[in-house]
């Protein structure tokens, strides 16, 4: 979802995705090579993980002000939806109507 929306290559997803799911602690190697189940636990612990690591690429902005995007936006799709239809970006309905059913 991260790269289909983002448009980002797959290892930027992950990274970001990462970074999210373990802010504010930095990645370090030992993160990075943890069993997948660390990782879903410790993001179990979190909220809006994946809206913000989507805001955070489509923004291209750290982690911090990803959570500002977020939570200065009324919801989770009109957060995405401003990044997605923002200033630089292409106008395009398909990544938005395609987003609907994914944050309902």
């Amino acid at each position: 979802m991260l790269q289909r929306f983002s448009g980002q290559p797959k290892a930027r997803c992950i990274e970001t995705l990462l970074q999210v799911i373990h802010f504010p602690q930095p990645l370090s190697d030992d993160i990075r090579a943890s069993p997948i189940s660390v990782h879903i636990q410790t993001a179990h612990e979190k909220e809006q993980v994946i809206p913000i690591a989507l805001l955070s690429l489509l923004f291209r902005c750290s982690i911090l002000e990803a959570q500002a995007h977020l939570a200065a936006a009324p919801s989770v799709c009109e957060a995405v939806r401003s990044a997605l239809t923002g200033p630089g970006r292409k106008r395009s309905t398909d990544p938005l109507e395609a987003l609907e059913p994914a944050l309902l």
